[in-house]
């Protein structure tokens, strides 16, 4: 029968077993403090890509949807100029093929026709050879030609069209610039007699654009299919500015060669290097195109809100990590001290 005190002199550890590889040990210990911290890491930064990429994706259905709503509201007011500027062409031509334009009642006919739509500047008209045609009393008559005007000539070579938007023009008679809304006129054979026009000033599109509240860094515009500036809000471009009028970025061209209808793109404007989340559309019965965008330091600063906090709890499980990690670290290399202390003795 063995003596307990043998049993348990044979079971008490053995202090040379005790001296290990102390270096591999410390190398696994911080691998694996670092793999913690890069997988946190990596789950943290997935984290923000995801609400980046949801904040980027909300700001462009918010400027699309911006988009739909001013398409439908310059649509609808230049609908309203077209009716009216139908009404009084088909009334001119009803004159031409009873005889000719009543010049007595011309100025009050015109007059009652603009009055209808506060966004009619004025309505012309004009004969076959693009001079104006005059009411009494003469007096008022500007003795204007249009017949340089590729409105003009666009109707007169094609009379079959029907009522077209064109422009902007400087107007001869206040020197504003405008849109024109111009219908063909016609004798009672159905030849070209002229033009009837509507002049819609440029403050119109600045009057819709103008209750928009788009942030501090949004900004929305109206251009023509030739991307001309015809209105902004903020204002920092001018129409009367031709090198500015059609100075936009190169992704905005590129989105319009590959979707010329509606599309988004992220680009720094050129009139104020402020970056944007776009969206532009096209009119589907004017060429005009609508162009909408919120600024990303806006609907970004939530985000950038989290990403501090993020980057804040980083660093703070960072250090508090490789602070447990120093600590193990110094156990271990005490307990190598008392190894090496023991097996000396």
């Amino acid at each position: 029968m063995d003596h307990p005190a043998s049993i348990q002199i044979s079971h008490i550890p053995s202090w040379r077993g005790m001296l290990f590889d102390a270096s591999r040990l410390r190398s696994r210990l911080v691998q694996c403090a670092l793999v913690l911290i890069a997988l946190t890491a990596a789950i943290c930064g997935f984290s923000l890509y995801q609400s980046w990429k949801a904040a980027m994706q909300g700001a462009a259905v918010q400027a699309r949807n911006l988009a739909i709503l001013i398409d439908h509201q310059v649509s609808s007011t230049l609908d309203n100029v077209g009716i009216v500027l139908g009404s009084a062409s088909v009334q001119l031509e009803q004159q031409l093929a009873s005889g000719g334009i009543d010049r007595e009642k011309l100025w009050g006919f015109i007059d009652g026709q603009s009055a209808l739509v506060s966004q009619i500047a004025q309505i012309g008209v004009f004969d076959a050879q693009g001079r104006q045609v005059c009411g009494l009393p003469a007096a008022r008559c500007r003795h204007l030609d249009v017949a340089d005007r590729d409105y003009f000539q666009s109707l007169r070579n094609d009379p079959q069209q029907r009522t077209g938007l064109f422009g902007p023009y400087r107007s001869r008679v206040d020197a504003h610039w405008s849109l024109v809304l111009a219908r063909p006129l016609h004798d009672a054979r159905g030849d070209f007699a002229g033009v009837a026009i509507a002049l819609i000033p440029l403050s119109v599109l600045s009057d819709l654009l103008s209750p928009l509240d788009l942030g501090g860094a949004g900004a929305v515009g109206v251009r023509t299919d030739k991307l001309q500036l015809l209105a902004r809000q903020p204002a920092t471009q001018r129409v009367e500015d031709p090198e500015t009028a059609v100075k936009v970025s190169t992704e905005l061209r590129q989105a319009l060669r590959e979707h010329p209808n509606e599309g988004a793109y992220r680009a720094v404007g050129v009139s104020d290097q402020v970056e944007r989340q776009n969206a532009y559309r096209r009119l589907a019965r004017y060429p005009l195109y609508v162009l909408v965008g919120l600024g990303t330091r806006d609907f970004l600063q939530a985000w950038r809100h989290q990403a501090a906090w993020t980057v804040g709890f980083l660093v703070l499980f960072a250090t508090s990590a490789g602070a447990i990690v120093a600590l193990m670290l110094a156990g271990i290399a005490g307990i190598g001290v008392v190894a090496r202390r023991r097996r000396h003795d």
